[in-house]
């Protein structure tokens, strides 16, 4: 997913092609139906992708964020592949966040969608939520009728390295 000023999408989409065609020959952009929110396919890795960012920054372009999982909206599924990435991290965590950021989907309560993920984690990982001090971060965002998640470590991305466990459509 990635963010860009509101009415420079097309702009944005354009600047990221060329930025990333020479490493990646089947790259696509498309937009959503909500401003300022662009998604991003790409065969590069995270990490690879993020520098790139770093090496090349384009105009309008506020932020990267890689998923790990990508899906239509499914509350069950969304929580399964959760708890399926974050039994494979190849960090050691004992401490975590759920944030929820629901765009266009009135169906889905943040909160509540929050809760019952975070309820998940605690029974079935038996790690312990934590408001303050987090040792990481799972980031969902529902964008419309889909989901994507991130998990981060303060500010740094997690990759699960060989981990592909989304399927992409058209939004």
């Amino acid at each position: 997913m990635v963010t860009v000023k509101a009415g420079k999408e097309g702009k944005v989409a354009r600047d990221l092609m060329d930025a990333l065609f020479p490493y990646d020959q089947k790259v696509k952009v498309s937009g959503t139906d909500f401003s300022g929110i662009l998604l991003l396919e790409t065969s590069l890795e995270p990490d690879e992708l993020l520098k790139l960012m770093e090496r090349k920054p384009i105009a309008h372009l506020y932020k990267v964020r890689p998923f790990l999982h990508y899906s239509s909206f499914d509350e069950e599924g969304l929580r399964k592949a959760l708890l399926q990435i974050l039994s494979r991290l190849n960090v050691e965590w004992k401490k975590f966040l759920v944030r929820v950021r629901v765009r266009g989907n009135k169906d889905v309560k943040e909160g509540e969608l929050a809760i019952k993920l975070a309820k998940s984690i605690e029974e079935e990982l038996r790690k312990k939520g934590d408001l303050k001090k987090p040792e990481i971060i799972v980031k969902v965002d529902v964008i419309g009728k889909h989901v994507g998640v991130s998990i981060y470590k303060g500010n740094t991305f997690i990759h699960i390295s060989g981990y592909r466990g989304r399927s992409i459509e058209k939004v």
